[in-house]
C-alpha cells in the first residue's frame, strides 16, 4: 500500500468528508429497501449462495444481503474503523487487504460485490482486481460493482469528492474492462431514485425529464442521442462463464 493510503485508510470512516459519525440503522434499512427495489432483477435467486462484499466500509451492502435473505456473508475491508463499524450491527466483517485476502482463500463464491471500490483503485489494481474476482466466482456467479460515472454531466463532485479516488469508469469503459477481463453478459444501469416515499417518488418523476434534457445535450454535441446511464453513481453487473 502507499504512504498515502495508509494515511488516509487508517482514519477514513471519521475523516471522509460524506461519512456519518457511525453506523445508522435508520439509514440502512432505508438504503436496503431502495436496494430491494433497484436490484431486484440482478441478484442470485439462490440465497444460500456464498457472498464475498469487498471493500465493505462500514457494512452498508452487507446488511441489505442480510436483509434480503442471503445467509452466507462476508465482507473485507482494509480500514480497521470501518470494520470496527460492521462489527457495531454484528456484520461478518475481517479486517485485510482485499487482494491478499482473495490469493490466500481458496472459497468459491455465487455473488461478490465491490461497491464504491473501483474508484480507489489504480489502474493497474483493477485488472488485477477482476481477475482475482473472476477466480474466486463459481461457474455462473455474479460480479456487481457500483462507481461513479464518468460520463454523467454530474459526476464532477463524485468523481474528486474524495482524495483516494484514481480511476473513474464509465458505462463504456466498464463493458470495455469486464469483456477483456473474460465476463460475459455485462448491464450498467443507473442509480435512479425509485418511487419509496413521497419524496423519492417527486423525484423519480422529475428524473426522467431531466434525463431526456441531458441525452438532447449529449446529442447536439455528439450527433448521437445513444447514452442511456445518465446518473452520477452507475451500478455494474456481469457474470462468470
Amino acid at each position: 500500500m502507499t504512504p498515502y493510503r495508509e494515511t488516509l485508510y487508517e482514519r477514513y470512516a471519521s475523516t471522509q468528508a460524506c461519512r456519518e459519525s457511525g453506523p445508522s440503522l435508520p439509514n440502512f434499512r432505508r438504503q436496503a429497501q431502495y436496494l430491494s427495489c433497484l436490484l431486484k432483477d440482478y441478484l442470485p435467486q439462490d440465497k444460500t449462495t456464498p457472498c464475498l462484499d469487498l471493500g465493505c466500509g462500514a457494512g452498508n451492502f452487507l446488511f441489505f444481503l442480510k436483509s434480503a435473505g442471503f445467509q452466507d456473508i462476508l465482507g473485507v475491508d482494509i480500514s480497521p474503523e470501518q470494520v470496527g463499524r460492521a462489527h457495531e450491527l454484528s456484520l461478518p466483517a475481517v479486517h485485510d487487504d482485499l487482494f491478499a485476502f482473495l490469493k490466500s482463500s481458496d472459497r468459491k463464491y455465487g455473488l461478490i460485490s465491490a461497491i464504491d471500490l473501483i474508484e480507489h483503485l489504480t489502474k493497474e489494481e483493477v485488472v488485477q482486481l477482476l481477475n482475482l474476482v473472476r477466480e474466486a466466482l463459481l461457474p455462473g456467479g455474479l460480479f456487481m460493482a457500483r462507481s461513479p460515472n464518468g460520463g454523467s454531466p454530474l459526476a464532477g463532485g463524485v468523481c474528486y469528492g474524495d482524495f483516494t479516488h484514481e480511476t473513474i469508469l464509465t458505462p463504456n469503459s466498464a463493458t470495455q474492462l469486464l469483456l477483456t477481463a473474460g465476463f460475459r453478459e455485462v448491464r450498467c444501469f443507473e442509480q435512479k431514485p425509485l418511487p419509496i416515499g413521497l419524496i423519492a417518488s417527486i423525484r423519480s418523476l422529475l428524473w426522467p425529464i431531466i434525463r431526456m434534457g441531458y441525452k438532447f445535450l449529449h446529442g447536439v454535441e455528439t450527433g448521437g442521442f445513444g447514452q442511456t446511464v445518465m446518473t452520477q453513481v452507475f451500478w455494474i453487473a456481469a457474470s462468470k462463464p
